[in-house]
């Protein structure tokens, strides 16, 4: 590893590590687990005082005083060690994708520093700026999708270690404890694993590998690693694979990062069961540091639709639209957590930087429902916002876009895409708001309908009545009684090729003609390719896995369940064989 300014420590010394700055907690104290395991990566390990020194070391080079940095995100010691400085330093730290554009948050928020890479990490100072920085502040991550300019999360050192210290609690960390993670730390998921474990002196095992490499099982066992953590797609492709039922040696699984379906965490759970390893469904939002809940691994074969409990420190509420709490089960309203790990804020500009600590209260936006035993079931997508296609989008700035074309539109959705109603008066747009807000949301055309209404419907308070207009797009009868759309099933079955053709087109790789498998690979993985090639040699990962098994389906006409096992050269025998 190299820095501009110094070079790297690598080798514990006698002396301690010491804070940079006296009271800069977070995590000032590493030094107390001392020759302690932090991190394994491949065959190497860094001790806790190890680490310290070289996060005080980067400190040093950004600044003697509280400096806005931003910071390329990698698994790598270094990179590590830059986040744990910045925090030790009191550096407000903006966390991004080490291949993210940061040129327009560059321009919006003015950093005093920028760092990237991993082992030729490099500090590259910024003039000096009058941005003036609230002295909690501690990250800051992005949010939100492509609807709109991206705004930050700003979290204190309250909340960071807060949830930290509540995570290690409910997964009952200790020392011994070793998860294997491939997720990044710029994502508050990959980052809730670093803090938990670092704050009760656990370890970290780093690695790019995927689920589906044979690299992944072999360094968890190489490693001893008691734990990994998951999205719904890791556990997706964990079932079909089978992988964990020949697996031991785990203590438990963690899975945040959207909803999975109630029939696997009940298969994960009865296979952590039968295989001596706990298995915890967790709900969190970046606004909360990011963990709010977690269902109780002894619960969840008898509750596997429910997110369960509030962790320790945190309170649920369940709210009707009079912000009255809801104590009756089964009575829906949106979910509101309390506790000290809700965000300070946001920030859209420089200036909101300075700002201090807000309510200690997120409204999630998600309906949910306490069941019978008081558990939490969230049982609606959140109020506003729906996922598509990997992004995570605004539905008010879907609808501010849609009403610079037509005023009276009314923008709602789930999580099989758009809908936008429209009174008659502006039925005259109707055809350039199903071609404009495809392009501007980044999503195939098909996943947004347009339906032409009489009148908006509305609540008795005056609000639209957007679950109305939702539930008539599925019935396939448009509100206010004119016709238009059809049901969901009637929508897939009608538009299934065109949509896997935009899918392709949203993955980057659409409106290509396909000469061979192998130019399929060498396309969406960038890397030469032999014959005798599988997908899991290439070390693809979740999204080429998409576009990959995407690619395929078009040119070899189906899709075989094991194609990512398989050589490309057979996987061309099939082409050439004629339809599967």
């Amino acid at each position: 590893m190299t820095a501009t300014g110094g070079s790297p420590q690598r080798a514990d010394a006698d002396a301690p590590a010491q804070p940079v700055f006296p009271g800069a907690p977070p995590f000032s104290m590493l030094e107390r687990f001392g020759d302690q395991i932090a991190l394994i990566q491949g065959a190497e390990t860094v001790s806790y005082k190890a680490l310290a020194r070289e996060a005080d070391r980067i400190a040093k080079l950004v600044g003697e005083t509280p400096a806005l940095t931003f910071l390329r995100c990698t698994n790598t010691f270094e990179s590590i060690a830059a986040y744990l400085g910045c925090l030790r330093g009191g550096h407000p730290v903006v966390l991004l994708s080490h291949d993210a554009d940061i040129e327009p948050l560059r321009t919006q928020y003015s950093p005093s520093a920028v760092i990237s890479g991993g082992a030729d990490l490099k500090v590259e100072r910024g003039p000096s700026n009058n941005v003036k920085l609230h002295p909690d502040l501690r990250v800051l991550l992005t949010t939100s999708g492509s609807t709109g300019s991206p705004k930050l999360v700003r979290l204190s050192q309250a909340n960071i270690q807060s949830n930290a210290r509540s995570i290690a609690d409910f997964l009952g960390l200790t020392p011994n404890d070793r998860a294997l993670t491939s997720l990044q730390f710029n994502y508050s998921y990959g980052l809730s694993v670093l803090n938990s474990h670092f704050e009760v002196g656990a370890s970290v095992v780093l690695t790019e590998a995927s689920v589906l490499d044979d690299e992944f099982w072999a360094q968890l066992e190489a490693s001893k690693a008691t734990s990994f953590a998951g999205v719904p797609y890791t556990y997706e492709m964990l079932h079909k694979s089978g992988a964990l039922e020949r697996k031991h040696g785990l203590r438990y699984l963690t899975q945040a990062g959207g909803k999975l379906s109630p029939e696997l965490v009940l298969y994960f759970s009865k296979l952590g069961a039968a295989r001596g390893w706990d298995f915890f469904v967790m709900y969190g939002q970046t606004e909360a540091a990011p963990r709010m809940g977690y269902l109780p691994p002894r619960l969840a074969q008898h509750h596997p639709d429910a997110i369960g409990v509030a962790i320790p420190g945190g309170r649920f509420e369940i709210r009707d639209e009079d912000q009255r709490p809801i104590v009756d089960p089964n009575r829906p309203g949106e979910l509101v957590y309390s506790g000290p790990n809700v965000m300070m804020g946001y920030a859209t500009s420089a200036a909101e930087l300075s700002h201090g600590q807000g309510p200690l209260e997120l409204r999630t936006g998600d309906i949910a429902v306490w069941n019978e035993e008081k558990l939490v079931k969230i049982v609606g997508r959140a109020a506003r916002f729906i996922k598509l296609f990997g992004l995570r989008l605004s539905l008010d700035d879907i609808e501010q876009k849609a009403r610079a074309i037509a005023a009276s539109a009314a923008a709602t959705g789930d999580d099989r895409g758009v809908v936008v109603a429209i009174e008659k008066q502006d039925k005259g747009q109707r055809a350039r708001l199903a071609s404009r807000l495809p392009v501007d949301l980044k999503i195939p055309q098909q996943a947004v309908e347009v339906v032409v209404i009489d009148q908006l419907p509305r609540l008795a308070n005056g609000k639209v009545n957007y679950r109305s207009i939702l539930q008539s797009r599925r019935g396939g009868q448009a509100p206010g009684g004119s016709t238009g759309g059809f049901s969901i099933g009637e929508f897939v079955s009608r538009f299934a090729l065109q949509w896997k053709r935009e899918v392709l087109h949203v993955l980057g790789i659409g409106g290509t003609s396909w000469r061979s498998v192998a130019d399929i690979y060498a396309t969406v993985l960038n890397t030469e390719v032999e014959p005798g090639h599988t997908f899991s040699d290439l070390s693809g990962d979740s999204l080429t896995y998409v576009q990959i098994s995407l690619a395929l389906e078009e040119y070899l006409g189906a899709l075989p369940e094991d194609w990512h096992t398989m050589k490309i050269k057979d996987l061309e025998g099939m082409k050439a064989s004629g339809p599967l």
